[in-house]
């Protein structure tokens, strides 16, 4: 993912538009020439320093004159973030500095001699130390001594994040869409198809999002951007993001996101669709978006039980609400219970869950709650409510479950 100082926008004023940067087939031709050499440079670029491999990404893109130098950091960080670097090296970097430290402290001063025996004779003590400490040259020593230093790291392996060129760059439009989204104080996105998909990315980065049924059918889905809270975070701003990825792959959508721009935090639009075209070759989200859901569904399974744990598999609404609970547990004669996992979350976002829980109640649904957040229950709920600390109590789900299921 991109940071702040790799984002590219074009800003018009006039209309309060954002338009994150976009490499097209048709106006950037030449780019997935480009992109190909990016890719070559890097597979190819073992033992190579970071710095290195930066100087070689500007010097391929200095043949598009229009490419702005932030487009290039974008592309050294979307390579790095596909690269695994020499940590050894790194490591071991202060103690090897200190051992060459103490050597040429040996031969100090060089003081007294004139320019060329001074170089001569460091030349020689350079190759000494070098020697001594198991090294065929100094070039080779002052590289790893150095390791440490970011610029210096060493390139060790590129993974196969990218097949194609086509790829790098889909990937690089995506990640231009999430940087602008790090300024976001309302996200709306308006969907029709795939709702499931798109409410799955938002519970998996604990994002703050209400969703509402328009009379048209639609679903409309408003989650709250970084911009929105007292003190931005750069840890929600990359959550935010990361249901970009999922978004782009959805069939039919709108997104509009209501920025804050500057200082003075001037009110801007970035506005998207599935009609966009906006490419992707993220890898998908994990199937759990924490290790309590991941032991929770180990727990169910490993039980000999006539249960199948769906995840996300009903969508409950009433009126213009609309919910989608975490689990289904599926009986082999079909009847089902819900379950719905309450862990942690902002005070804000409890309310709402209350409020879901009330609105929702004649739904047979287990409510599993973490214990501090028990208040958010309502005081007369007939439902059963689970409550735990660290770990799931997953016998008493199941009581719960087959008291529900033939209730």
């Amino acid at each position: 993912m991109l940071t702040r100082r790799c984002a590219v926008a074009t800003y018009d004023w006039s209309t309060a538009a954002v338009f994150p940067d976009r490499l097209t087939q048709t106006r950037d031709r030449k780019y997935r020439h480009l992109a190909e050499l990016l890719l070559q440079l890097y597979r190819r670029g073992r033992g190579r320093t970071r710095e290195q491999l930066h100087r070689r990404v500007r010097q391929i893109l200095d043949h598009d004159p229009g490419c702005p130098p932030r487009r290039a950091e974008a592309f050294c960080k979307l390579l790095d973030d596909a690269s695994k670097f020499d940590r050894i090296a790194q490591q071991a970097a202060p103690a090897l500095r200190r051992q060459v430290f103490a050597l040429a402290a040996r031969s100090h001063p060089l003081a007294g001699l004139d320019d060329s025996a001074a170089a001569g004779l460091a030349s020689s003590v350079r190759q000494s130390i070098a020697r001594k400490l198991g090294f065929s040259a100094w070039h080779e020593m002052a590289l790893r001594m150095y390791a440490d230093v970011r610029e210096r790291h060493v390139l060790k392996t590129f993974r196969p994040e990218y097949r194609t060129a086509d790829e790098l760059l889909s990937h690089y439009n995506v990640a231009q869409v999430q940087a602008a989204l790090f300024d976001a104080e309302l996200v709306t996105v308006l969907t029709s198809d795939d709702l499931k998909s798109l409410i799955r990315a938002v519970k998996l980065a604990h994002l703050m999002h209400r969703i509402e049924r328009e009379a048209s059918g639609r679903y409309r889905v408003d989650i709250d951007g970084p911009a929105s809270i007292l003190r931005r975070t750069s840890r929600y701003g990359a959550a935010l993001a990361r249901i970009i990825p999922t978004l782009a792959r959805c069939r039919d959508w709108q997104l509009s996101a209501r920025l804050r721009i500057g200082r003075r935090r001037s009110t801007m639009q970035l506005r998207l669709s599935s009609d966009d075209r906006l490419g992707h070759s993220l890898p998908t989200h994990p199937e759990y978006d924490s290790k309590l859901e991941s032991q929770f569904a180990e727990q169910w399974r490993s039980r000999d039980s006539r249960y199948r744990l769906l995840r996300e598999a009903d969508v409950l609404t009433r009126g213009q609400s609309v919910f989608i609970p975490d689990y289904s547990a599926v009986r082999e004669d079909g009847k089902r219970v819900l379950l719905e996992i309450v862990g942690f979350w902002t005070e804000d976002y409890l309310r709402s869950k209350s409020v879901v829980m009330q609105r929702f109640r004649e739904e047979p649904i287990v409510w599993i709650v973490r214990r501090s957040n028990r208040w958010v229950v309502p005081s007369d709920f007939s439902w059963p409510v689970i409550e735990f600390e660290r770990q799931i109590p997953i016998d008493q789900v199941f009581d719960a479950v087959e008291k529900l299921v033939d209730a």
